[in-house]
């Protein structure tokens, strides 16, 4: 695994953490709306050690109410 990528995961966690906690959402509640079981999955993603599909990113975007683009942008 490369740097830029680990630094990609990294920042694209925190983006949706950033929002997820603007949005006065947990982890918990995040997950159980995009149908996560229990929140360690989106836990593993905040924290960059994880990579995810495109389509969990959509998940995420739409249980965030908010585009692609904008858990995208600056990372």
């Amino acid at each position: 695994m490369n740097s830029k990528e680990v630094n990609f995961r990294k920042k694209l966690g925190a983006k949706i953490q950033e929002i997820r906690v603007s949005r006065n959402m947990t982890q918990s509640d995040l997950a159980a709306s995009i149908g996560y079981k229990d929140f360690q999955s989106l836990a593993r993603i905040e924290n960059g050690r994880v990579t995810t599909s495109i389509y969990t990113i959509y998940l995420i975007a739409k249980g965030l109410n908010c585009s692609i683009d904008e858990l995208t942008s600056d990372v």
